[in-house]
């Protein structure tokens, strides 16, 4: 008879502990950069090269009088400054590692930061060719714009999401998703779907779980959040059959299966939350803010809140090829989300970003996370790929910066997201009373 000993839960780190701790890892950063130093000359001289070639250059060349000498001079000035924000981020990166869980996909991004095993993408700075030299090589890419990070992809083998946790998260959206006999249209223009003749149809639409208000109520006075629920109604086929027919009960059921759906899936916004308080803390700050103004101001919709893991913006998109367009709404702080997943081969789809050149190939498992609202970006097809997509998922998660500065300023709140109205905070002490 063998006896299972449970372990013991981790011990709790003390605050000496954890300073320690970042330290050190500030420290590794520091070093880190320290023996990359010696190779901003050559970096820089190889950009230089590239640089030169192009008629965008020689054309300001002409225009701003600059000898060749000065811009060289600016030129590594800017590379400098670059080298230094990216250490920056770094340094903040390894020390919101102290906080997080290493494990899974965290663990692995981990690795490509301690093995200095990943890129980095100066949007509107780095050559679309060079860029397209990173994808299948790095398991992190970094995607910064006027020196402050904006985003990241992880779409190497190592880093997408592990086949076991894929495979169950693809099973779960298509038990929910192919649970309709026609799944709902795109809510808007920007999310409709560019390719219709690249998809299956029948496979083709979008459940948008998100918290919001109406079309032009946002911003009016007495405005109520509300969760569109009219638009899974008529097309469900409830595997049980209702006690009738009415529209309520169809209703109902198909609440329930929204439900089922998002409890099979908690350990995908886990996944999500992990990864944002890793890259991005100010937007997970973001996110509980609005939650907290959420739960006192819209009680209605504290249920969708919950299945949606707090955050206001999450829909699933199935076999949607978006035209070009920027998110306008979305979060400042709190960027845009977007998991892959499906029955497709990689590269055969990608995200374009239109203004800068470059194209980011999306593989089942891709993860990507940048500020949609700041980029125009869409779906391409590669040349070589002339067939139709079947099963293709993606879901995004996010919120709204309208959002927050309505229910900021209903609640009383100054500017900041950590603090509050003098009249707010005496009315709390009185509840606490």
């Amino acid at each position: 008879m063998t006896t299972t000993v449970q372990a013991a839960p981790p011990p709790r780190l003390t605050r000496e502990q954890r300073n320690r701790g970042v330290a050190h890892w500030r420290d590794r950063a520091i070093a880190a950069n320290a023996r990359g130093a010696a190779g901003w000359v050559q970096e820089y001289n190889r950009r230089l090269q590239l640089w030169r070639n192009t008629p965008a250059n020689r054309r300001e060349q002409q225009a701003d009088g600059l000898s060749a000498k000065e811009r060289q001079q600016r030129g590594m000035r800017d590379l400098k400054q670059r080298q230094r924000r990216v250490r920056q981020v770094l340094i903040a990166i390894c020390e919101n590692l102290m906080f997080c869980f290493k494990g899974g996909a965290i663990h692995r991004v981990y690795t490509a930061i301690e093995k200095e095993n990943f890129d980095v993408i100066h949007i509107g700075d780095t050559q679309p060719k060079e860029v397209e030299s990173f994808w299948g090589k790095k398991p992190l890419v970094l995607m910064f714009y006027e020196n402050q990070l904006v985003g990241y992809t992880l779409n190497h083998k190592n880093t997408r999401i592990d086949p076991h946790t894929l495979a169950d998260y693809y099973q779960s959206l298509k038990d929910f998703c192919y649970s309709y006999r026609q799944l709902p249209p795109p809510e808007s223009d920007s999310h409709s779907n560019c390719y219709p003749d690249r998809v299956n149809q029948s496979k083709s639409g979008m459940f948008n779980f998100s918290i919001r208000y109406g079309i032009g109520q946002w911003g009016a006075e007495n405005a109520k959040l509300a969760v569109s629920v009219s638009s899974f109604r008529a097309t469900f086929v409830p595997k049980t059959k209702p006690p009738s027919n009415s529209a309520n009960n169809v209703t109902s059921a198909s609440l329930g299966n929204t439900f089922g759906y998002s409890q099979r899936t908690q350990h995908i916004v886990r996944l999500v939350d992990k990864l944002n308080l890793l890259f991005f803390p100010e937007g997970i700050k973001r996110k509980n803010r609005v939650a907290a103004l959420i739960k006192r101001q819209e009680h209605e919709v504290l249920w969708r809140l919950k299945e949606n893991g707090n955050y206001p913006l999450r829909y699933i998109a199935s076999g949607i090829l978006n035209p070009n367009h920027a998110d306008t709404k979305d979060d400042h702080k709190l960027p845009s989300t977007l998991l892959y997943s499906g029955n497709f081969r990689g590269g055969d789809s990608m995200l374009t970003f239109t203004d800068y050149g470059f194209s980011i190939p999306i593989y089942p498992g891709t993860i990507i996370s940048f500020f949609a609202w700041k980029f125009n970006h869409r779906v391409d097809i590669h040349a070589g790929f002339k067939g139709t997509f079947d099963d293709r998922f993606v879901e995004v998660f996010g919120s709204f910066e309208p959002l927050y500065h309505i229910l900021k300023d209903r609640d009383g709140l100054v500017d900041s997201d950590n603090e509050e109205s003098a009249s707010h905070k005496s009315s709390k002490k009185k509840r606490i009373k």
